[in-house]
């Protein structure tokens, strides 16, 4: 038996660093997922910006409001 304590001691040693190391990773990614919903949200708030300034542009030039769906292809 005490040729078993050591092996134990060194098992437990090796799954506290991998739990370490884990617990580090889950952290990083956390903080790449926090950065990237942020520029998410950054984004999403200039492409709202972008299209509120495009429906003034048409409306300035009493445009109708362009529909991507009804708009044909430059080859029609």
């Amino acid at each position: 038996m005490p040729d078993r304590v050591p092996d134990q001691q060194n098992r437990l040693i090796e799954l506290e660093t991998s739990l370490a190391y884990q617990q580090r990773l889950c952290e990083q990614l956390n903080q790449v997922v926090g950065e990237h919903t942020q520029q998410i949200l950054g984004l999403q708030r200039t492409i709202a910006e972008l299209g509120n300034r495009l429906k003034q542009m048409h409306q300035q030039r009493k445009e109708p409001p362009l529909d991507p769906a009804l708009e044909k292809p430059p080859h029609y």
